[in-house]
């Protein structure tokens, strides 16, 4: 299966259409009961959102859905400013990394590592 968007509730609302149906990924109800059936989901990646590294919400406790999915959100490639995220998997954990292409580095303080779920 593949959602577009972000799961409900994972951005503060920075603009009047954040975390409203039609930003979210949908049916989000189903999506809901779906990841609560699976434990072993701990990432959740969603592409153009339109949310730049600048967005206070972009890298924060906010993304994390449900107490336990860490939401990645990705800014449109689209204007001036291009950031990518990369995911780094390891056995333990995921290293996630925002490259800032102007300046051709990462963005210092955004790097987050998220571990992967014990079972």
């Amino acid at each position: 299966m593949i959602f577009h968007g972000p799961l409900n509730g994972t951005l503060k609302n920075y603009r009047r259409w954040i975390n409203t149906p039609g930003f979210i990924a949908q049916p989000h109800e189903e999506i809901h009961e779906l990841l609560k059936q699976n434990p072993q989901v701990f990432l959740w990646v969603s592409g153009h959102t339109h949310t730049p590294p600048s967005e206070e919400s972009f890298a924060s406790p906010v993304n994390v859905y449900d107490g336990r999915i860490t939401n990645i959100h990705n800014k449109d490639m689209n204007r001036g400013d291009i950031w990518t995220n990369s995911l780094y998997l390891y056995e333990d954990r995921v290293v996630v990394q925002t490259w800032d292409h102007q300046v051709h580095g990462p963005l210092p303080g955004l790097e987050r590592t998220i571990a992967t779920p014990k079972f």
